[in-house]
Formats: C-alpha cells, sequence, structure tokens
C-alpha cells in the first residue's frame, strides 16, 4: 500500500523518496487499523471542491480523511499505542500535504503541521528506524517548499558544506 509523494515535493531539498519512506513506516505502524479497501475507490476517482483528484491525491485525501477518524475518534475495540496515534496525527498531515495543490494558501501551515507531528513521533522510533528520517528535523516548512526560492539557497548550502567537510 504504497502512496507515492511526488508533486508537492518535488525539487526540493527534502527528497520526496524520504516522505514516501514515512509515508509506508506510518503505515506499517497504523496496519490493523487500515481497512483492506481504503484505497480502492481509486479506479472510479474522486472529487474535491467540483476538482477531479489525480490518484496520488486521492490517496492523499483518502489517506488523511481516515487518519482525522482515527486521531480524533479512536476505535473503542481496539487499543491504540502512543506510537499509532501519533502516526495517525502524521497520516493526517502527510495525506493532507499530498491532497492540496501546491498554490494552496494552506500549504505552509500543512508542512509546518506535518514536522511538528513528525518530530513527536521520532520520540517513538528507535534510533535506527528514525535514520532514514533524520533530514527531516533538520528542515523547516520554509526549507521544504520547492516554490520557495530561499529553499534551492538552503539545499544549494548544505551541499557545498557536506562536499567540504570531512
Amino acid at each position: 500500500m504504497l502512496i507515492r509523494i511526488s508533486k508537492t515535493f518535488k525539487g526540493a531539498c527534502m527528497d520526496s523518496e524520504i516522505l514516501n519512506r514515512l509515508m509506508v513506516k506510518v503505515i506499517h505502524d497504523l496496519r490493523d487499523f487500515i481497512p483492506r479497501n481504503l484505497f480502492h475507490p481509486l479506479e472510479i476517482g474522486i472529487k474535491h471542491n467540483e476538482r477531479l483528484l489525480s490518484k496520488e491525491e486521492a490517496r492523499g485525501y483518502l489517506a488523511s480523511g481516515f487518519a482525522e477518524k482515527l486521531f480524533y475518534i479512536p476505535p473503542k475495540n481496539k487499543f491504540l499505542t502512543g506510537r499509532q496515534y501519533i502516526a495517525s496525527e502524521l497520516l493526517m498531515h502527510l495525506g493532507h500535504l499530498i491532497s492540496i495543490e501546491t498554490t494552496d494558501p494552506q500549504k505552509p501551515d500543512v508542512m509546518s503541521n506535518l514536522l511538528k507531528s513528525f518530530r513527536l513521533y521520532r520520540d517513538y522510533l528507535t534510533e535506527q528506524e528514525a535514520k532514514p528520517f533524520v533530514s527531516l528535523l533538520e528542515s523547516g516548512p520554509e526549507q521544504l517548499d520547492p516554490q520557495n526560492s530561499s529553499s534551492k539557497e538552503v539545499c544549494n548550502s548544505k551541499q557545498k558544506t557536506k562536499g567540504t567537510s570531512r
């Protein structure tokens, strides 16, 4: 159940592959709660705000909606661990980020919420589990936005610094 993230962070300092890995990790943590058919409506298409969503956006929209329900109304017959509870919050923000348009005025808030949720989620990961996502902690919302011209400067300076350090 892989959700590809490409449009929102394409060309950004933070590789979209890191977000894909994070999405897989979070979905794995919530595997006992995710319905088998959650992403099956994608075959018929989903409209949101009178616009037909791409498959990627639809997956984000469905993931966000599911995670929001799980986060705010946990099931009565199953217990969510602290890690799963925070994972549901993180999935909600990841899904929202995938489903919004790149020009959406809420995008900076969504990215900021995503980072806050990830910082909480990171506390539940082992050092080995968190290793692939360390660059998320080094990023701020402004560095994550590919449309922000300063993000390219920050990325370039980080790459130059990495190249000169020993």
